[in-house]
């Protein structure tokens, strides 16, 4: 006859955690043209159009200002959120601010990414037009309108 195995599960406070952080407003951080930007000009686009066209390429060259931008400095974006979560685990009112210095950071870094230039470079036409080489800067509205806003779900 084979002996009765007892199990004793001590929790030590994880399911209570896990409560908690399922129940908790999780902050969340959106960096990029938040609103529309406002126009260029009475009859041009939104910056947001503007924005949309060349991260994606519709009609123009691509220029992933902000998805590679990401990809480029993930390595640094994850350890700030590693940091951030170590936050929120000892105090769940400090992740919103986690989160905002994260915003504030991945919107610093397209910024500067913008400034320094991001291929391909202008055609001539373009670089004819607005007297200038620098990919996605002309007025400096589109680097201007990169904001980050803290939100919870």
């Amino acid at each position: 006859m084979a002996k009765k195995l007892k199990i004793h599960d001590k929790d030590k406070g994880m399911r209570v955690l896990l409560k908690a952080l399922s129940a908790a407003k999780t902050p969340v951080v959106a960096v990029g043209v938040l609103g529309d930007g406002g126009k260029y000009d009475d009859d041009g686009p939104t910056v947001l159009q503007v924005a949309t066209e060349h991260e994606f390429g519709i009609g123009v060259p691509k220029r992933s200002f902000i998805r590679d931008t990401v990809d480029i400095n993930r390595d640094k974006i994850l350890k700030r959120l590693r940091n951030a979560a170590r936050v929120s685990l000892k105090d769940p009112n400090g992740s919103a601010v986690a989160m905002a210095r994260i915003g504030l950071y991945v919107e610093g870094v397209i910024k500067r990414r913008i400034a320094a230039g991001i291929s391909p470079a202008n055609s001539q036409e373009t670089i004819d037009r607005k007297g200038s080489s620098k990919p996605l800067i002309d007025t400096g509205q589109l680097r201007n309108s990169i904001a980050s806003e803290v939100r919870t779900r």
